[in-house]
């Protein structure tokens, strides 16, 4: 039975005598699969015998069937047989089975087992799935689904608690059902939702949500929040200006104090940075460099520092092992120059990126003087909120060295207990 929007086709061949007869049934652009070839004049034909033509009445004449054709990448259909003969006495031969393979309209297709058009964007019902969906032979996958439809195209499946279907809208995706597992860390609750690393040590998905484990100093204050993205850990507790062990950590340190494991004091070791005043072409470059390559995709490094009564600029960037840069973070000295600062630094964003993210070789700091006094820059730490970096300096200036290039005469280098 032809179901109207399921399956349509149109005749390949019309002839003259049979265009009358097909007007007369109310043709309206969508055609049966009984062909016109089958009958010259008068004769019925079963519509739902896959073109079979109807028993000859008085009179009429049938002619030949149609032969075996094979409509391109439709399959083929059936072969043609004796047509009737005239007969006196009203009593007619079949006609033979088949006649010209239909030509499906746009959006349709002759699959294989089918002797109508399929609709490719609804496919064929197949129990609690879809046949044909898309394209001939595409059967919508139950894996992880109670039932499965063809939408549009595409398989639409109805997924499992805990599954989901998240490359059901990409060509050429793969018919896999409900293929995700929503239970991962970087499918957490739902498809693409990464959960962050983000000042964590580990992180894990439950029900659901992602569950970091965080690092000292570091907090999930958010964890409750419809997040657009997980941020992970996302609270440093050490901040100067909300210093404490918890999210409630609300106490500015003072302007020369620094928070130290959720309480403001001094600080207990830095590197002190010193360029003569100002002359032409006074810069110089200090580095603090890694004991080894450090990851710092999506992350960002914080540098605390001061320069007291400092003017000029201190540019911050970062290079990679093959001594690609990254974009250049300008701060402007006076800026600093009052009170402890975290100045942030990060890869994020580049386009094209210069250095390569995943291999960082160090962190550089370039002091331009502007002032008839020497500009000393402190260093209380270095740290990466992806936990690669965690640079104090207690005891020493560590791993920091001053370039021998980009340097002028009288520049140095030293560690402090405190500042003077």
């Amino acid at each position: 039975m032809l179901i109207e929007g399921q399956r349509s086709w149109v005749g390949r061949a019309l002839t003259t005598t049979a265009l009358p007869v097909l007007m007369a049934l109310g043709c309206s652009g969508r055609v049966s699969n009984t062909s016109a070839v089958d009958r010259e004049a008068g004769g019925s034909a079963n519509v739902d015998d896959g073109g079979r033509g109807g028993t000859g009445v008085a009179g009429d004449t049938f002619t030949t069937g149609g032969v075996v054709a094979t409509d391109a990448g439709r399959g083929p259909v059936g072969g043609g047989g004796a047509g009737g003969e005239v007969d006196a006495a009203g009593s007619g031969g079949l006609a033979g089975e088949g006649g010209e393979a239909p030509i499906c309209e746009s959006g349709f297709a002759l699959c294989v087992g089918h002797a109508e058009c399929t609709n490719l964007h609804v496919g064929d019902p197949q129990g609690k799935t879809a046949a044909n969906c898309g394209t001939c032979g595409t059967t919508c996958s139950l894996q992880h689904a109670s039932e499965a439809a063809c939408v549009d195209r595409f398989c639409s499946p109805t997924c499992q608690s805990g599954f989901a279907n998240c490359n059901g809208k990409i060509a050429n995706a793969p018919n896999d059902g409900c293929e995700t597992d929503l239970s991962t860390v970087q499918n957490c609750g739902a498809c693409q939702y990464a959960c962050s690393q983000s000042g964590a040590t580990s992180r894990s998905c439950s029900v659901g949500k992602c569950a970091p484990k965080c690092a000292p100093r570091y907090a999930n204050c958010n964890a409750s929040s419809e997040l657009a993205t997980d941020d992970g850990c996302e609270t440093y507790l050490d901040r100067l200006d909300h210093c404490g062990s918890d999210c409630s950590a609300n106490v500015a340190c003072d302007p020369t104090q620094v928070c130290n494991d959720g309480a403001c004091a001094a600080p207990s070791g830095v590197v002190v940075l010193s360029v003569p005043a100002k002359s032409a072409g006074n810069q110089t470059r200090f580095s603090d460099m890694f004991p080894k390559l450090v990851n710092l995709q999506g992350a960002t490094v914080t540098l605390r520092l001061y320069a007291p009564g400092a003017s000029g600029e201190l540019t911050l960037y970062m290079n990679d092992q093959a001594s690609g840069f990254s974009k250049s973070v300008i701060v402007d000295l006076a800026s600093i120059a009052q009170k402890w600062t975290d100045v942030p630094v990060t890869l994020a964003g580049e386009t094209p990126m210069a250095a390569d993210p995943t291999a960082i070789k160090q962190v550089n700091l370039v002091v331009l003087p502007n002032t008839s006094a020497a500009t000393v820059v402190y260093v209380d730490s270095i740290r990466s909120n992806n936990l690669t970096i965690n640079d104090t300096f207690d005891s020493s200036f560590g791993n920091f060295a001053k370039s021998s290039l980009a340097t002028v005469n009288g520049a140095t280098l030293s560690w402090s207990q405190s500042i003077p």
